[in-house]
């Protein structure tokens, strides 16, 4: 596969996981806002070189709060062309409510599914792996 990418922001880090996919972990961070939403965007963009990849997501006891107009920018931003599935890691049910409210809200046009621990969300993400 060659070397894989790592990219760190003050919101988390993205990095390109062998098998094929992209793992998020969030920082604590006290509110993301549009120019950060942007920075992740270009962070996942440029690690996935514009080409589908499943997304695994870890928010673990992490503190998120996105702002209205980060959340919108999000639902509509270049990541729905490269996200082929989005896998979510989550044990804070404030943060379990949050994106399931995302997801109501915003429809993906990608599988989506939650998951409290990394072993069944790496068991679920192995179907989206080439």
């Amino acid at each position: 596969m060659g070397k894989r990418k790592l990219i760190q922001l003050a919101s988390g880090t993205f990095e390109e996981k062998e098998g094929g996919y992209i793992q998020i972990t969030f920082n604590d961070y006290p509110l993301i806002n549009l120019e950060e939403v942007k920075k992740r965007e270009q962070a996942l963009l440029e690690i996935c070189n514009h080409k589908p990849m499943p997304f695994l997501i870890d928010t673990r006891s992490k503190f998120i709060e996105y702002s209205s107009e980060a959340r919108e920018y999000m639902a509509n931003s270049r990541l729905k062309e490269v996200r082929s599935a989005e896998i979510f890691i989550i044990t804070n049910m404030g943060i379990k409510i949050l994106v399931d409210d995302y997801i109501r809200k915003n429809p993906v046009k990608c599988p989506v599914k939650i998951f409290k621990n990394e072993e069944d969300a790496l068991e679920w993400i192995a179907h989206f792996l080439k």
